[in-house]
């Protein structure tokens, strides 16, 4: 991006130059040939799709369910009893905040407008009372 920057200067300094001392000034750009711009096409959209491919969750639609069990499978969080999560409303699941295996840290993390849930989909605490 810097080299982006300073060719643009460059130019800018050119025009200017060029306009004060009143000296025709010739520009000159070089582009790619269509072949070109269509085998850099092709190339990031095969990177794309590769990248589609590897990412389980994709674009398919999940329900809670498959995104908390495709968590557990990858071992990142764990769905145990004991984790409070942070929404507007249990059914809500898209608008989480986030979820806590310590009730204090759930509470310390919950803005008004939210709620703490146990897994059960209880209000354990509401910061609007």
């Amino acid at each position: 991006m810097k080299l982006k920057t300073a060719a643009i200067l460059s130019v800018i300094v050119c025009i200017f130059g060029a306009a004060h001392y009143n000296e025709p000034l010739t520009l000159s750009v070089t582009l790619p040939s269509p072949a070109q711009v269509v085998d850099a096409i092709g190339k990031v959209a095969d990177e794309l799709k590769e990248s589609a491919d590897s990412n389980s969750l994709g674009n398919e639609a999940h329900n809670e369910t498959q995104y908390a069990a495709s968590i557990t499978e990858a071992g990142d969080y764990s769905t145990g009893a004991g984790i409070y999560r942070v929404r507007t409303s249990w059914e809500d699941y898209t608008g989480q905040l986030g979820a806590y295996e310590e009730l204090k840290n759930a509470i310390n993390n919950c803005p008004v407008g939210y709620y703490v849930f146990n897994e059960s989909g209880e209000i354990v605490y509401d910061p609007n009372l």
